[in-house]
């Protein structure tokens, strides 16, 4: 009998306990609910509670279908009729790279040329100095122009030759293909820096995104052995004429291959597009990131570029939507 109270006695101070509990949590939520949840008190739920709200309360105004339609997995998105398929857009996402990869090591001769870019590369993201760039800040190769030595030494290559004096020469109508493949391999990355990337950029600030520093400041940076570029523009109600700073941070996989393009590719693209175009051509691969065949890539270009590897790699040809005034 002693063993059956003291069982009783367990049980009944157990449910007492809980009942305890559960008196405390409803008082907790009702002081929450009191204090952070009534109307007109700024919070997370409260905000969200509101824009559904507002949202539903446009999608009942709207007299149209909606332009874009989500599938109850989240993982198809309809725009325009268009289908949209997330895992076939990672998949494409890494063809495009793999191909770009491809290309590149083809341009390069296979060889295999080492970058030591050291972890703490100095970077001043203030210094607005014209010419300046992380570019500069060392010798990330053990020569100059280590990309040409494969040239030079297969004779089944024609892009350049050596004179008597060691002054370097190139072949117009070799360099212009070598060319029209760079042209790919930096529109490639140009597509992978948009989709691939935190914080996509709008396609006039994109297409003006510059490595060197120029009359505007360049939007390549390398701090702490990470590569970002900065979206930068002035607002015109700015009274202090301070530029916005909006640092996006690049993929690992697609920081390695554009370091690599940029370090041992870029370089004979400067030196070729003088002899094909210009100084100014030169000049342009000197300072943008997004230049095809001596010309930079404009917003229409871009746009253009992105709606046609959408429909290769992807299978959808969603772009930026056109404006017509």
């Amino acid at each position: 009998m002693q063993r059956n109270l003291a069982m009783w006695l367990r049980e009944f101070y157990t449910h007492m306990f809980k009942a305890y509990m559960l008196m405390s949590v409803n008082r907790a939520c009702k002081h929450i609910r009191a204090t952070r949840l009534s109307e007109g008190v700024i919070s997370p739920y409260n905000s969200i509670r509101e824009l559904q709200q507002y949202a539903s309360g446009l999608v009942m105004s709207e007299p149209r279908a909606p332009n874009i339609t989500l599938s109850r997995d989240v993982q198809t998105f309809a725009m325009h009729g268009k289908q949209l398929h997330l895992p076939t857009m990672r998949a494409g996402l890494r063809r495009l790279f793999n191909d770009v990869s491809t290309l590149m090591d083809e341009v390069l001769l296979h060889q295999n040329i080492p970058i030591m870019i050291p972890h703490n590369l100095a970077d001043d993201m203030s210094n607005t100095t014209r010419n300046y760039s992380w570019l500069d800040n060392g010798t990330f190769t053990e020569n100059q122009f280590p990309m040409l030595k494969g040239y030079l030494d297969d004779p089944n290559q024609h892009l350049c030759w050596r004179d008597r004096d060691k002054k370097l020469h190139f072949h117009a109508a070799s360099s212009s293909v070598l060319m029209q493949k760079t042209a790919v391999i930096n529109r490639g990355i140009s597509i992978l820096n948009d989709f691939c990337n935190s914080l996509p950029a709008r396609s006039t600030e994109f297409a003006d995104h510059k490595i060197r520093n120029s009359w505007r400041r360049r939007a390549c940076y390398r701090d702490q052995g990470k590569l970002r570029w900065v979206n930068q523009y002035s607002k015109k109600t700015n009274g202090r004429k301070m530029d916005t700073f909006l640092p996006i941070l690049v993929a690992d996989e697609l920081q390695a291959l554009q370091e690599k393009y940029m370090i041992l590719i870029r370089p004979v693209e400067e030196l070729i597009a003088r002899i094909l175009w210009g100084e100014e051509a030169r000049v342009l691969y000197h300072e943008y990131m997004y230049v095809e065949m001596g010309r930079r890539v404009d917003p229409e270009m871009f746009s253009k570029n992105l709606r046609s590897y959408m429909e290769k790699y992807i299978g959808a040809d969603i772009g930026v939507e056109e404006l017509y005034i």
